[in-house]
């Protein structure tokens, strides 16, 4: 595979004034040609409000500028003040070039799945928008606690995505917004492994729809694969999603550049995938959705 293009869709930004993990845009090409990554999507998982939302997004696009062979940025939204989401979408899209959007499963204690943010939705599925969803960096109140070793990424970032992915199913607002592009971070959390008992939940009340129209949402996701690089986790969301709806991801800086070039190495050695399949997950279907 060498010469092949990579594209890494899971690859975060953190501005100096919030420097969750330490960045600059020549470290991390630096890194990235050390890798072999050849395509980075930016991103940044902070939660925000609309005046932070707008200078990231300003931050995000002189990072691109500074190598934009190589660099793409998916555009932050924030849930607090829903007319100004709908300039910044108009402003990232039109004015920026972004490749989509990096949203977050919830700011504070709105969840994406609010009736309030429909108008942003509605604007997304307009425009056909690309939207990665990543676990909110802070917690939502209520989910504070944290169960061992001070810190909760491990299992905390997979259920923030269940749940928010959960409840705009359960709502029927992938259906009613069919356009939006979806990217899940993390493999979807836990969805896929919690697929069946979502579709089955009608049978006990939870929900109208029937299995198949939960199925139909859930597969119509795309997913990737950041920190899930083991044979079975490959085999199981090929069954599931499809390799024509995987992506690679790394989740750098957050995950340092040893973890991007093991999970990198994993997916081009497994056996779970075709060739072709591995040129789909790594470049084909990113370039297909983001350009």
């Amino acid at each position: 595979m060498d010469g092949q293009r990579i594209a890494d869709i899971h690859h975060h930004v953190f501005p100096p004034e919030r420097p969750v993990h330490r960045w600059d845009i020549d470290t991390d090409w630096r890194d990235m040609q050390d890798c072999g990554v050849t395509d980075v999507i930016l991103s940044c998982p902070l939660e925000t409000d609309h005046a932070f939302a707008h200078q990231m997004n300003l931050f995000l696009s002189r990072q691109v500028s500074e190598n934009p062979r190589h660099y793409r940025m998916l555009g932050a939204l924030a849930y607090d003040d829903v007319p100004a989401a709908l300039e910044e979408i108009a402003f990232v899209m039109d004015e920026l070039h972004a490749a989509g959007f990096g949203i977050n499963t919830h700011n504070g204690a709105v969840y994406m799945g609010n009736d309030s943010l429909n108008p942003i939705f509605e604007e997304l599925n307009r425009r056909g928008a690309v939207v990665f969803l990543h676990p909110c960096h802070q917690r939502a109140p209520g989910n504070e606690k944290i169960l061992f070793t001070g810190n909760d990424s491990v299992y905390e970032y997979t259920f923030d995505t269940t749940r928010a992915v959960m409840d705009f199913v359960f709502q029927d607002k992938v259906k009613r917004w069919p356009r939006i592009r979806w990217i899940l971070a993390h493999a979807g959390g836990t969805i896929p492994f919690l697929a069946h008992r979502m579709a089955i939940s009608g049978r006990w009340g939870c929900i109208r729809q029937d299995e198949e129209e939960i199925l139909r949402a859930l597969k119509s996701f795309y997913y990737d694969l950041t920190l899930n690089a083991a044979e079975e986790n490959y085999r199981f969301m090929k069954q599931f999603a499809g390799a024509d709806h995987l992506l690679f991801g790394s989740d750098y800086p957050s995950c340092d550049k040893t973890i991007l070039a093991d999970s990198l190495r994993a997916l081009q050695e497994t056996e779970a995938f075709t060739p072709e399949e591995k040129w789909q997950i790594l470049y084909g279907t990113a370039s297909q959705l983001l350009g």
